[in-house]
């Protein structure tokens, strides 16, 4: 089990990136017209990190790392689909940015956040492929959600939960259809369809025993690139869209 205490700070959830914080100027921009400075900013996955090698990469957040010290910011990353596993595993050497390890409580002074990472990749056939033309990974054997039921009972034992955090989300949240995209990509990918409809399954065994157990007030996921919001009974599940932010006022 894996708990980590984080400052007393305002928190804000930050949606998919694919990389877009390596642009030049980018998490400045961010940071100045989301007002972010001096908040934890959990960022829901697809960081888009493991795409480039690793000396690029470490470049690339260090740069970023320096930017979020100046802001006191501090960034914790799950994950997504699009990211290596590798960075998912602890090790890392930032002193503002960590990459969590799935089935992570992120402990506050009154809000207790899981957050739990994978999904399927309906892109996964190209990005195998896309391994041979760039010698370089696109596509992770293991970026699948993993529900762990002993892990989780073990969490509830521990902790009460508030909020939890996903990639992608409960079979009951939007989007609960597939769209001509998904299609597209199943015509090249026989077994896509069943995989994504069996891992949503899985992701229902974690929310149906969490909410069992606990009053959840939010669950923020990614993924489906888009905008959305809605309400199972009393918790809000909200998406965020690519680079979309959401402040948590008055937890």
């Amino acid at each position: 089990m894996n708990s980590i205490k984080i400052s007393n700070k305002p928190i804000c959830f930050w949606g998919d990136t694919h990389g877009d914080w390596r642009k030049d100027g980018f998490i400045q921009h961010l940071i100045r017209t989301r007002n972010l400075s001096g908040s934890n900013v959990i960022q829901v996955g697809d960081f888009g990190i493991g795409f480039r090698e690793d000396t690029v990469d470490f470049a690339n957040l260090q740069n970023l790392n320096d930017a979020l010290i100046k802001d006191d910011i501090h960034l914790y990353v799950i994950r997504g689909n699009h990211d290596n596993p590798k960075y998912f595993k602890g090790g890392q050497e930032f002193s503002n940015i960590l990459f969590l390890p799935d089935y992570t409580v992120l402990v506050a002074d009154n809000v207790n956040i899981l957050c739990v990472g994978g999904a399927v990749s309906i892109d996964r056939t190209t990005s195998k492929k896309a391994v041979f033309k760039t010698g370089r990974h696109h596509w992770w054997k293991d970026e699948v959600f993993v529900y762990d039921e002993g892990l989780i009972n073990s969490i509830i034992e521990a902790f009460k939960i508030h909020i939890v955090v996903t990639h992608s989300a409960p079979s009951a949240f939007y989007p609960q259809t597939f769209n001509n995209i998904v299609f597209d990509y199943a015509a090249v990918d026989p077994i896509l369809i069943q995989d994504l409809i069996a891992e949503r399954k899985r992701i229902d065994m974690l929310h149906d025993n969490i909410v069992e157990k606990n009053k959840i007030s939010h669950w923020f996921y990614g993924h489906f690139h888009n905008c959305f919001t809605e309400y199972h009974n009393e918790m809000k599940a909200i998406l965020l869209n690519i680079n979309e932010t959401y402040y948590l006022n008055n937890f």
